[in-house]
Order: structure tokens, then C-alpha cells, then sequence
């Protein structure tokens, strides 16, 4: 069995994430969290946004070709 990748770094999200998405590029990461109704956008450098959205969102995917996310 090979050895466990170490963590080099966390993030945090809204409380409930229930699905994660990252862009192509590795820029953006969403994570969508089901208790608090928001989706967490990341900026994979930087810094964490929070959007609320609907009610509880339970995934969230990526779709590079039309530059959306839902």
C-alpha cells in the first residue's frame, strides 16, 4: 500500500460541505455547503468568498466549456 499523500495545506468552508469542485486551471475551488445554504468560492491562492444560494446545495460541478458553474 503506498504511502499517504501529506496535507500541505488547509482551507476552510461554510459548515456542511457537501461537494467539491475545482476549475481546470486550478485557480477556483467551490465547495458547496449544505447547512448553511452558501457555496464556498475559493480562490486556491488567496482567499475564501462565501455565496448564499438556494437551499441546501448538495454538489456543485464545473462546466469548463461554457464557463459556468452549477
Amino acid at each position: 500500500m503506498p504511502a499517504p499523500t501529506p496535507v500541505v495545506h488547509t482551507v476552510g468552508t461554510g459548515p456542511g460541505p457537501d461537494g467539491v469542485a475545482v476549475t481546470p486551471n486550478g485557480k477556483t475551488i467551490y465547495a458547496a455547503n449544505n447547512s448553511t445554504n452558501t457555496v464556498s468560492v475559493i480562490d486556491a491562492r488567496t482567499d475564501t468568498d462565501t455565496v448564499t444560494i438556494g437551499s441546501s446545495p448538495h454538489g456543485v460541478g464545473i462546466q469548463p466549456s461554457q464557463g459556468s458553474v452549477g
